[in-house]
This record gives structure tokens, sequence and C-alpha cells, in this order.
């Protein structure tokens, strides 16, 4: 009987270190993504919302808990920026998690709460558990102004729209899509912007979201 209060009670520390260690985990992660100022969130291998950052919430008009279990492709990529239907089948987001393959792009629209569209310039990586695609991390950031900016530079230039858009698309708007490097997590990869490191921290705070989805609330 001794030795079995003995064994208890050695056991004890153990759980309380490994409950202290988790709870670092877990505040270390909310803290990266709370400071992160472009959206990020993760999708599970159905498409469903584990994770979303204060700053995407904020940017697509919902609560955070209003994102968590929800289809994001039919809650905000459902619809082209021309308004043609957008499958799911066809989107760079859940490419990412069929193909391994980190997919990005500029050239689309989000739709917000309110039916708003917002332009916006996204990364999709792909998530591996154990050798398996499990899920996605998004990182996203609104280019309003910045299409705006172009648009006036067209009409500046008294470019015809044609040639606008053509020009744009040589310069600006690319699609690319990469195989991730090293062991296939996507880590180290974000948006080709002047903020490229806090996508990489807040990819890399996502996929920890994505292995322990029980510390989300």
């Amino acid at each position: 009987m001794s030795e079995k209060n003995s064994d208890k009670q050695s056991s004890r520390p153990k759980r309380s270190a490994t409950e202290a260690e988790l709870a670092r985990i877990k505040r270390q992660n909310e803290l990266l993504l709370e400071a992160a100022g472009e959206g990020i969130y993760g999708i599970n291998s159905e498409g469903n919302t584990t994770f979303v950052n204060p700053a995407a919430a904020q940017m697509l008009g919902y609560a955070a808990d209003e994102l968590i279990g929800q289809p994001m492709h039919a809650l905000l990529h459902h619809t082209r920026p021309d308004g043609s239907k957008f499958p799911k089948e066809q989107c760079p987001i859940y490419a990412a998690f069929k193909d391994g393959a980190v997919h990005h792009v500029d050239d689309e629209v989000f739709w917000a709460k309110d039916g708003s569209s917002i332009p916006v310039e996204y990364t999709s990586t792909p998530i591996r558990e154990n050798n398996k695609l499990s899920g996605a991390v998004v990182v996203f950031k609104d280019i309003t102004e910045r299409k705006q900016a172009e648009q006036a530079l067209r009409q500046d230039s008294g470019w015809p729209d044609a040639r606008g858009s053509r020009a744009q698309g040589e310069f600006r708007h690319r699609r690319k899509r990469r195989s991730p490097g090293g062991s296939g997590t996507g880590e180290g990869i974000g948006l080709d912007c002047e903020c490229g490191k806090r996508h990489d921290l807040g990819v890399m705070a996502g996929r920890r979201f994505l292995r322990y989805p029980w510390m989300v609330r």
C-alpha cells in the first residue's frame, strides 16, 4: 500500500510540470497570433476552421467564435471577384492539403459578414501530421489600398483597361504554386511582402494550433 502511495506522489510533480509546459505553449501561441497584423486561420482536412486570430476575425467582420468549426470556403470564399461561383474543388486554399504544395494568390476576394468583398493576398500552407496531410494554415492581408492605387495609376496614365489589366497581371498579379521545403510542413513560407517574417511566425503558430486543437478556445 505504501509503495502505491509513493508512486502516486512521485507522479504528481511530473503531471504538474507537463501541465505548466502545455500552458506555456498555449500562451505563446496566443501571443503570436494576437500580435500578427495579418489575418491567420487554420482549417482541418474537412475544410472547417480550427482557429482564427483577432486580425482575421476583425477584417471579416466576425467574432472569432463565430468562425470556429465553420466551413471557411462556403463562408468567405464562395464567389469570385466577377460574381461567378467559386467551386471548392478549384480553391487554392483547399488544394494545399490535397496536393501538398504552398499556394500564393493575390487576385481573389474574401467575403465579409456584411456581404462586402475584400481584395486579398493570401498564402495557403499545408500541414502534415505523421506524414499525412491534415489541413492548412492560411495567412492573408487586405489589399484594398493597393488595388485602389493601381487603379488610380492606370487612370492617371491613360491606359485602356485591357492594357492596364495586362500590365498589372505581369507586374503584380501572379499565382504561385510551390512545394513546401524541408519536412513539407511549410515552415518559413509567408506572403511575398515586406512583412514576410511576421507571416512566417503566424504560420508556425498556426501549425502548433492545428497540432494541439484542444488548446483553442
